[in-house]
């Protein structure tokens, strides 16, 4: 065995450890915000397949109607009650099917009820 002439045991010293703690922490804090943006582009990602793949409604409510066209609900519901679009009832509710909002906006785009 060889012995090493001139050379001792080192302790670290408080200022030593302490930047190697400060140095980790800045490794382990890049490393988060690279898994955050990661996970913050995964969850647009899943957002964006999910509308892809969501079914359409089988009927609108007059509040997604009036979303869609930009109208208050009050005044879907005039428009329905003076049979300028056409709904029909589905329980207590009164509900737009999708063929209807077409037929409507096909027929205003025409030059008919508006």
């Amino acid at each position: 065995m060889t012995e090493l002439v001139g050379f001792r045991a080192v302790r670290p010293t408080p200022t030593g450890l302490i930047h190697g703690v400060r140095d980790r922490l800045d490794a382990l804090e890049r490393d988060l915000a690279a898994a955050r943006s990661a996970l913050a582009e995964a969850e647009t990602e899943l957002l964006a397949a999910a509308q892809r793949f969501a079914p359409e409604p089988v009927a609108l409510t007059t509040t997604q109607v009036a979303e869609l066209l930009g109208l208050s609900r009050s005044t879907v519901t005039l428009m329905i009650g003076r049979e300028e679009l056409a709904s029909v009832k589905v329980g207590g509710s009164r509900r737009v099917l999708p063929r209807d909002l077409d037929a409507y906006l096909a027929s205003i785009s025409a030059g008919g009820a508006a």
